[in-house]
């Protein structure tokens, strides 16, 4: 791995950062210990071994927004060569998680969490987890309880995240039960603090195409359906969706979407509806996202997952917007979690199809 990060180094794909160059260093390392484990976990021998293998140590890597925690981690992803190992962005594993719980619930399973966790863990080796956030009473005590159990089962655990296990759910209803799996959590993974002062989303986002138009204007708007018109859109019908027994309706012309940003996170709409518009479009046009307020959190909120969802998925977003992506909440609950968010759309804004 190590070798391949001085290649795109040499070839002025990367930008020289010292941090970055420990990092890979480590999970170069790391690689090999969890190739090891893997052939003692899983090989002709490891049936006949009184013992199970022990597992290697776990990575946790922190730093702010745009450092590059997620290219490092697909780049240690694509260079572990076992066939145990999962990659999983945080809003599609709790959506898997919960409708999974829900299904052994059915079937009275006294405990469902354990069920799930053993589950998920049987044949896995490696989990890599993009984008580690707990945010609600409900999702703290089901990841405390199920990353716990797939430690026990020897997975090897490998988070992204803004924050440090501690610094998540403050002032959360049963932190301490909380807290109790972040000292679990500390013995089976190492904590990387990526303080690289560069925001290479800042860097990338320069692209060729424009996706991002600044005014709640007439120009705005003409401009984003130039864009939408050259990216084949055409005549817009109405269309459909059903999601777990609702139905939610927006317009469209073929896999592209035009929606307005009161459709979309001015109603009670979540992660299942936002998974669904992703994996249904290759490009959402969206109109007039306003600078929130903090009276706003909510629509806050869902922008916040909106967008997430979009970029995990690697759907293209044009949008008009009343300000820059660092001005749209800058005061409100959920703001400091806002700053991924800006950092996200300044990066997409030079995606193309």
């Amino acid at each position: 791995m190590f070798e391949f990060y001085e290649d795109l180094l040499r070839q002025n794909k990367l930008h020289e950062d010292a941090a970055q160059k420990l990092l890979v260093r480590q999970l170069d390392n790391l690689l090999s210990e969890i190739r090891e484990y893997d052939e003692k976990k899983s090989g002709i021998m490891a049936k006949y071994m009184r013992r199970k293998a022990k597992s290697p140590q776990g990575l946790f890597l922190v730093g702010k927004v745009g450092r590059g925690k997620t290219m490092l981690m697909d780049m240690f992803f694509d260079n572990l060569e076992i066939k145990g190992k999962k990659r999983v962005h945080f809003h599609e594993f709790m959506e898997k998680v919960h409708n999974d719980i829900h299904q052994f619930r059915k079937y009275d399973a006294s405990d469902p969490v354990a069920q799930v966790a053993h589950e998920m863990s049987r044949g896995l080796t490696v989990l890599c987890f993009d984008e580690f956030e707990v945010s609600d009473v409900t999702d703290a005590m089901i990841l405390a309880k199920l990353f716990g159990k797939m430690i026990e089962e020897g997975v090897v655990l490998l988070f992204t995240s803004n924050k440090l296990p501690e610094e998540h759910y403050k002032d959360g209803l049963q932190r301490q039960s909380y807290l109790e799996f972040c000292k679990k959590l500390g013995d089976a993974v190492d904590i990387f603090n990526l303080d690289s002062e560069q925001d290479y989303r800042q860097i990338q986002g320069d692209g060729e195409h424009e996706n991002f138009f600044i005014g709640l204007s007439y120009k705005a708007s003409s401009r984003m359906n130039e864009r939408f018109k050259m990216l084949g859109g055409q005549a817009l019908k109405k269309v459909k969706l059903q999601i777990k027994g609702r139905e939610i309706e927006l317009m469209a012309s073929g896999k592209l979407a035009q929606v307005s940003f009161k459709e979309l996170c001015g109603k009670p709409l979540g992660t299942s509806d936002y998974l669904k518009i992703a994996k249904e479009f290759d490009a959402v046009f969206l109109y007039d996202v306003p600078k929130m307020s903090a009276e706003m959190r909510n629509e806050a909120r869902r922008f916040i997952n909106l967008i997430d969802i979009l970029y995990e998925n690697e759907t293209l977003l044009v949008m008009t917007a009343e300000a820059e992506p660092d001005e749209l909440y800058v005061s409100g609950t959920g703001n400091a979690e806002f700053k991924r968010t800006a950092s996200r759309l300044t990066e997409m804004r030079g995606w193309g199809l």
